[in-house]
């Protein structure tokens, strides 16, 4: 099973994403929110992967979450080198493996409705122009 995670990671750009979240940390060292969102955006793409894997093998849950808790066993040096993918908040990811469910058209369509409104609102300009 690692090599669908690690194929996941591929497909989904983590690589490129983690790099340049380290970049960030690099020019932005002293910034207690650029560190809490290096490790929020960790996080998130370790959930991300997980989903990806079981939305396209869903008959592997169990065994995935086994393997995931078996492989995170034996690690304990996940912040030894910031851009490795690692095996941290194994309970929360089990968890969020389990109960994973694709979301409704109906959600992912008022969700870009959402976006597209709060884009339109920020993009536009509220002062008239001068006669």
């Amino acid at each position: 099973m690692p090599h669908l995670r690690a194929s996941a990671h591929l497909r989904l750009l983590h690589g490129v994403q983690k790099a340049l979240g380290f970049l960030a940390l690099t020019i932005h060292w002293f910034n207690p929110l650029v560190w809490v969102a290096f490790v929020l955006d960790g996080r998130a793409m370790e959930m991300s992967c997980d989903e990806f894997v079981l939305s396209h093998y869903r008959e592997i849950s169990k065994d995935y979450s086994t393997a995931l808790l078996a492989f995170s066993s034996g690690h304990r040096f996940s912040l030894a080198s910031p851009l490795a993918f690692g095996e941290n908040n194994v309970k929360e990811r089990i968890l969020n493996a389990m109960r994973h469910r694709k979301a409704s058209k109906i959600v992912s369509v008022l969700a870009a409705g959402i976006c597209i409104v709060v884009l339109v609102a920020c993009g536009t300009d509220s002062v008239l122009p001068d006669k």
